[in-house]
């Protein structure tokens, strides 16, 4: 009997563990549900990437966490960068966006790990691919600004010199307003590339959407072709390109074998006022002028014929021969 309750006595004592009937908490499940990629600033030499990882909690409040993202290099397998964000806790049955930033070398493409971290250990880990960023335009100097049109006006035209206005039309596709700019424009002759004239406008800012005119006035020699080259500085770096393409001096080609005819517009026809016609004027003689048809040449195609001499050798070589025939 003693044996029976020392016995007794031990079992109750070993339960003693068991009888703890406290409310059971269950453990989180932290899931990485999304991953988006994007590349907001572009550069000529590197590309900022920013990595959005969706985290999604379920069945407990999380502990700390944290989201570690790494970016390899496609070509290599090596480690190129490394950022870490602290996430905190996260309530049960929520989720959360968490972004992360690497600034990378512009190269072919990458591969992106992301391992997520809860008390000092890893609890979930996902991978992305980004393909072809040497691709993706530069964006760092976009200041939205876009050359649309460059119109040109003669204002005079005397003493083998043309002075004209150069209007620019400047329309901002931005989503701000643009920054104060400087836009030159000059003037380059076709046929030899020298620079005939230059003129630099600071350029105010540009609402959303809005355009605005910059205009400038250039003076070059005239009976010579000229493109009008339009460019938009930000500090140091060209931003935005245009042209536009202005002649003098009009040309035509007959054909291949034929050479080049040119003609002499007058370009004081084109000033305002009195005697400005708006369009070229011809003298109407066709000689040189064509927009088309083909040119008219004076004198008509004559052919030599034989002389007085040869005739007459001819004659007396046929008498001969015939002689012969008879005998």
């Amino acid at each position: 009997m003693r044996v029976l309750l020392v016995c007794l006595v031990l079992g109750l004592a070993g339960l003693a563990g068991c009888t703890d009937f406290s409310e059971y908490e269950p453990t989180n499940q932290i899931g990485l549900v999304r991953i988006d990629i994007a590349a907001p600033v572009v550069s000529t030499g590197s590309v900022t990437l920013t990595v959005l990882s969706t985290l999604d909690n379920l069945a407990a409040p999380s502990g700390q966490l944290n989201l570690t993202v790494r970016a390899f290099d496609l070509a290599t397998n090596m480690l190129v960068a490394t950022t870490r964000v602290e996430v905190g806790q996260l309530e049960k049955d929520r989720a959360k966006e968490v972004a992360a930033t690497l600034v990378l070398p512009r190269t072919s493409g990458y591969r992106i790990e992301i391992a997520v971290g809860q008390d000092g250990r890893t609890v979930q880990e996902g991978t992305v691919t980004v393909n072809n960023v040497m691709a993706l335009e530069p964006t760092v100097y976009d200041t939205g600004l876009r050359i649309s049109e460059v119109d040109v006006q003669v204002l005079d035209a005397k003493d083998a010199q043309v002075r004209i206005k150069a209007s620019t039309y400047l329309t901002n596709e931005g989503a701000q307003a643009s920054r104060p700019l400087r836009l030159q424009i000059k003037a380059r002759e076709l046929s030899t590339g020298v620079l005939a004239d230059e003129k630099w406008v600071d350029l105010a800012a540009v609402p959303p959407d809005a355009t605005r005119i910059a205009t400038t006035e250039l003076v070059m020699p005239d009976e010579f072709n000229y493109e009008l080259l339009a460019y938009i500085w930000d500090g140091d770096i060209i931003v935005e390109r245009g042209h536009h393409k202005v002649q003098f001096l009009h040309t035509y080609t007959q054909d291949t074998t034929q050479k080049l005819v040119v003609t002499n517009a007058d370009i004081s026809l084109f000033k305002p006022g009195p005697g400005g016609g708006g369009d070229f004027a011809y003298d109407g003689d066709g000689r040189g002028d064509y927009y088309g048809g083909a040119p008219s040449y004076t004198g008509s195609p004559t052919t030599p014929g034989p002389g007085f001499l040869a005739v007459l050798a001819v004659l007396a070589v046929t008498l001969i021969l015939w002689r012969r025939y008879k005998r």
